[in-house]
């Protein structure tokens, strides 16, 4: 039987993703540990004392508004659970899913659509393709009509029927 390439270079990347997940939810399980070690020596500190000391040892793995997160938590004496950001996550899963025949893929002016939001890292349907321009396409939310404010990128809109 003759094998596809194109089928072993789908498996290949999909094997390869599944380890950059995995890779990077156990970087944050490491942090977790590390920060929670750390716990200790925030008691009684000051917010910006706490911020310094997670800004200088975990400045390049965490974001902002984790940092603060923490220092607020540690400086009311509360733990805290840190977790790989779900939109890292979620480029990850999307680049997995993702075939030769998706990348061409087009969507068309009036087919219906789901919408990834990076605040809570999950998709919302209700939403319908109004034009395809240059550098997105601009979504309708078919409920009332409303177009949103901005382009919306090809990464961040997936058939409604791709559940």
């Amino acid at each position: 039987m003759m094998r596809n390439p194109g089928q072993d270079a789908d498996q290949q990347k999909h094997k390869t993703r599944r380890h950059e997940r995995e890779d990077l939810v156990q970087r944050y399980r490491d942090i977790q540990r590390e920060v929670d070690s750390m716990r200790p020596s925030f008691k009684g500190k000051p917010m910006p004392d706490i911020v310094s000391m997670l800004e200088n040892r975990f400045g390049s793995d965490l974001d902002t508004r984790t940092l603060d997160r923490c220092a607020q938590a540690f400086a009311a004496g509360e733990a805290v659970e840190i977790s790989a950001p779900p939109t890292a996550v979620a480029v990850i899963n999307r680049a997995a899913r993702c075939t030769v025949s998706d990348v061409a893929r087009v969507l068309h002016v009036g087919e219906p659509v789901e919408v990834h939001t990076k605040y809570n890292d999950s998709w919302v349907r209700g939403f319908e393709i109004a034009e395809v321009v240059e550098g997105g396409y601009r979504v309708r939310r078919t409920s009332d009509g409303t177009l949103l404010p901005n382009l919306t990128g090809e990464e961040d809109l997936r058939p409604a029927s791709d559940l």
